[in-house]
């Protein structure tokens, strides 16, 4: 059996997209995660934001390879990063990882749904219930 981990979905879908895409790794790192987690670049000297943008971009770099664990304190925060195509997927493989499934289907083209409860309680599924989970009664 394959094992399946949330950093290894999440770094997957993110190289996936990054190859399939007109961005870079440096411009994920510093103009889509940075300020999300919490990393703005500095006011002032070139040579701080240098310095802030290489540390950055190094930083998703290793993480992107391996070379570091993904940090926990940034999973929400880089899946926010994501477009929003990419991220609809990696919060559904996340979530069937957990065992759940992604409870909001994609409606494409409408804006609102009519539900019919009526449905629900009819006489039909209601015998149904009472026979399956009450037989005895």
């Amino acid at each position: 059996m394959i094992e399946r981990r949330e950093d290894v979905i999440i770094i997957t879908a993110t190289r996936n997209w990054l190859q399939n895409s007109n961005h870079s790794q440096a411009e994920f790192a510093t103009e889509m995660l940075a300020p999300n987690v919490k990393s703005q670049e500095p006011q002032g000297d070139e040579v701080s934001y240098t310095k802030w943008r290489q540390n950055i971009t190094q930083r998703v770099s290793c993480i992107m390879t391996g070379k570091q664990p993904f940090p926990l304190t940034w999973k929400w925060a880089w899946i926010e990063a994501l477009p929003d195509e990419i991220r609809k997927v990696v919060e559904s493989e996340l979530a069937a990882l957990s065992g759940y499934l992604h409870v909001m289907p994609t409606l494409e083209g409408a804006e609102t749904v009519e539900a019919n409860t009526s449905k629900i309680y009819s006489e039909d599924i209601i015998c149904y219930i009472n026979f399956r989970f009450f037989p005895f009664t």
